[in-house]
């Protein structure tokens, strides 16, 4: 049924209150819809509210969970220098300003009492107010970065960290470190005792070989005079062979001798000039008599280029050589053995110096590479039995090397031979 347009105004009248009650009916039922939907939405949003302070609250709860379980004193405090967290672990290495570590309490305040209670370093005997304002200064210039040191609290050590972030906030890390200070002072007295035990050991060494010597060279001399004299062909075959011995135990006794002497710091270098290439003759000469008597092939090359005039210790370069030139004849026992000298010229009056002894010996494995510069050690057991010596001779050369600020170099394959280079810069 709809409203029918009035004829008169009583009708009129009684239209438009039928009109304003049905408005006000549909704003009565507008605004209990209203009324409904805005307590849901208070209720949705008390319920998100009441979520998310619960999971501040788990969230919060390992946070300090976690940051109790450190193993090192922690704290943070916010951008005004206020305590915002701090852990146990850090109130017990404070203890005695364990009351000041509280949320809302100022950095300051905890530096203060840090120093009226003894607990901080002062090496510029400042008071108490200008020792704070100093720390306090040196904090804020941290901004973005960190500092660490390690600082003595209450008879223990601490490695102690300070981090400025770059929001501002200051974060305290205090580990304790007192088990590895003590390990470490352990180390140092073991190492500086096995350092005492070591130079006692080539004193002694040294003193022995030096002992030996003298009787050694008694019975080669003797051994000599008798070989002068009319012996039976048995008679001087004996002898030989004790000559023989005699020479080879006064070379490993002079390998031991150099070698406790460079480990004990005696032996110094000497500096003079030298020809070159009458040094390299000399070593030539003896490898290729010892080669020919093992019927191996040998071969010399001294590039024409280098000086012949160098300066430097010829006597110790002889001997570095003459340890490659015996080691390739030991370990060779067939095919070729090799010496090429060369070098690379360098600003100024140096020469940098390559001299290369190469064999096709019995080769040496990558992972005994470089143990064989190591004393009494070989690449393999079994050579000192098969091929004989005492490991010493690679030992000294390198040692020698590293006294001259040169270097030894070794190239190597199992059963097909090693390349020996020595390198060393001489005027």
């Amino acid at each position: 049924m709809t409203d029918s347009t009035p004829t008169n105004p009583t009708d009129e009248i009684a239209l438009l209150e039928r009109r304003l009650a049905r408005e006000r009916a549909a704003r009565k039922s507008a605004e209990a819809l209203l009324t409904e939907k805005s307590r849901e939405l208070y209720n949705t949003l008390e319920s998100l509210r009441e979520a998310h302070e619960q999971l501040k609250a788990q969230s919060q709860a390992r946070l300090n969970r976690a940051i109790e379980s450190l193993d090192a004193g922690f704290a943070m405090y916010d951008e005004t220098n206020r305590l915002v967290i701090c852990n146990q672990k850090l109130r017990d290495i404070y203890a005695p300003i364990a009351g000041q570590l509280h949320a809302g309490m100022g950095l300051s305040e905890a530096l203060s009492g840090l120093y009226r209670h003894g607990m901080i370093v002062n090496p510029d005997g400042l008071d108490e107010q200008a020792w704070t304002d100093e720390r306090m200064r040196q904090l804020n210039a941290l901004k973005g970065s960190s500092e660490s040191r390690d600082e003595r609290i209450n008879g223990r050590w601490y490695r102690v960290g300070n981090t400025v972030t770059a929001e501002g906030l200051t974060v305290l890390l205090r580990t304790d470190v007192t088990a590895l200070k003590q390990m470490m002072a352990e180390l140092t007295d073991a190492r500086d005792a096995a350092q005492a035990a070591n130079r006692i050991k080539s004193e002694f060494l040294a003193n022995m070989s030096h002992e030996l010597r003298t009787p050694m060279h008694a019975i080669l001399g003797m051994t000599e005079l008798t070989l002068e004299t009319d012996l039976a062909a048995e008679q001087r075959e004996y002898l030989q062979l004790v000559k023989s011995s005699a020479d080879e135990l006064m070379g490993k006794l002079g390998d031991l001798l150099e070698l406790s002497s460079l480990d004990a710091g005696r032996l110094t270098l000497a500096t003079a000039g030298f020809s070159l290439r009458a040094l390299i003759q000399e070593c030539a000469d003896e490898a290729s008599r010892q080669a020919g008597e093992k019927r191996l092939a040998w071969s010399c090359a001294v590039e024409s280029a280098i000086p012949d005039r160098l300066i430097g210790d010829r006597a110790r370069l002889r001997q570095v050589l003459g340890h490659l030139l015996r080691n390739a004849l030991k370990f060779t026992a067939r095919g070729t053995i090799g010496l090429r000298v060369s070098a690379t010229p360098t600003p100024g009056e140096a020469v940098d110096l390559s001299i290369a002894v190469h064999d096709t010996g019995i080769g040496i494995s990558v992972d005994k590479r470089q143990m064989i510069f190591e004393a009494f050690s070989q690449a393999d057991a079994s050579s000192s039995r098969g091929f004989g010596g005492t490991g010493l001779g690679l030992a000294v050369a390198a040692r020698l090397m590293h006294l001259m600020q040169g270097r030894i170099e070794v190239d190597s394959e199992p059963g097909r031979g090693s390349e020996f280079r020595l390198r060393v810069m001489l005027a």
